[in-house]
């Protein structure tokens, strides 16, 4: 197996704590907009293994175009951000960094002083990452009932 970037240097940790992971939501409509036609605004208060059970009180939701993104290609995204969309407006510093290790796996890295704002603060230190695995076809059909 390969050794995560750093390791060369001797600076790799491993997660402070690895979990399955779970990609759920609530929905809410957070403002009606009287246009032509009208229409709802509507978020998804996230619900994740290690996640904060306050979240829509502290305004952040799912960013649905980075977590569609994330299906098909690794990377860095804001899958939690502001509801205004603007992640630090609501204390989001760091990025969830995805990735892809096999065909039936997800991996997603959240950096625990960087997120703390949506982190769990009972169960996680200050420093440090979780880690969540996920199965791809639940990662994927998750992602796909909340569009």
């Amino acid at each position: 197996m390969n050794e995560p970037a750093g390791s060369e240097r001797g600076d790799w940790q491993p997660p402070v704590l690895e979990m399955p992971g779970a990609i759920g939501w609530r929905t809410r409509y957070t403002e009606i907009i009287f246009a032509d036609p009208p229409y709802l605004v509507l978020q998804a208060t996230p619900i994740f293994p290690g996640g904060q059970g306050r979240l829509a009180d502290r305004g952040i939701v799912w960013d649905p175009l980075a977590l569609s993104e994330s299906i098909v290609r690794p990377g860095a995204y804001y899958l939690l951000t502001s509801d205004c969309g603007y992640a630090p407006d609501s204390g989001i510093e760091e990025a969830v960094l995805v990735s892809h290790p096999d065909a039936r796996t997800v991996v997603w890295e959240l950096d625990i002083k960087g997120l703390r704002p949506a982190l769990e603060d009972s169960c996680l230190p200050c420093e440090g990452f979780l880690r969540l695995v996920f199965p791809r076809e639940d990662y994927k059909g998750s992602i796909g009932d909340m569009l």
